[in-house]
């Protein structure tokens, strides 16, 4: 289960823009890319912030069957310094969505989830290697979708973990009664310690 947790950062990468230096404190190999405007760590933490919802309207449960298995995975609008969120290659990526049953034992981390939630495994940012998997919750409510935890990434700007949260405009979409697609949005980089424009980020699941 997720718990709150002290702040703690063990930079696994470091990324030094002028000097091109790179530094990782674990024996496997990586590679890393370039972040345009910033230095892009590996950050290792596996605390959350609940964050505060501004609203809070009827409860509807899912069914135990909707919203889980594979989805083809689209970026509609991008996540920091314009990279794909969880796409390592710009085609798509294919995600599979758990529920509390299906997730026991199978996700990344070990989760608890009500039956408005759904999880998924992930990297963030997967074209920079860093193979910072984690489990994020997805809370599907009153026809929208959102995270509803600020959800640590394990990557960070400068020693400073950069968070996923809830979006500055508004949820993402789903019709409860029809799973085929849903979009999911958030706020990238909630603390903006990348000093990059902080960005609603869209994506739209389609069922496989």
């Amino acid at each position: 289960m997720k718990i709150n947790a002290a702040i703690t950062f063990l930079i696994i990468g470091l990324l030094n823009l002028t000097g091109c230096t790179l530094e990782k404190s674990q024996t496997e190999p990586f590679i890393q890319k370039l972040a345009p405007a910033a230095d892009l760590t590996a950050s290792a933490d596996h605390s959350f912030i609940v964050s505060e919802l501004p609203f809070k309207t009827s409860l509807i449960p899912l069914n135990d069957d909707a919203f889980v298995g594979d989805y083809l995975v689209e970026q509609i609008s991008p996540s920091i310094f314009g990279y794909d969120t969880f796409d390592p290659d710009g085609g798509g990526i294919v995600l599979t969505l758990l529920n509390n049953e299906t997730a026991m034992g199978v996700s990344y981390e070990p989760v608890t989830l009500t039956s408005m939630q759904r999880a998924f495994d992930a990297d963030y940012i997967a074209e920079l290697g860093f193979n910072n998997t984690q489990t994020y919750i997805m809370e599907f409510f009153s026809e929208k979708v959102y995270l509803p935890y600020e959800e640590r990434t394990f990557l960070a700007c400068a020693g400073e973990s950069i968070f996923l949260g809830f979006p500055d405009s508004v949820p993402g979409l789903f019709d409860i009664i029809d799973d085929s697609e849903f979009t999911l949005r958030f706020l990238d980089d909630v603390y903006n310690v990348c000093n990059d424009e902080q960005l609603d980020v869209e994506l739209k699941f389609t069922k496989l």
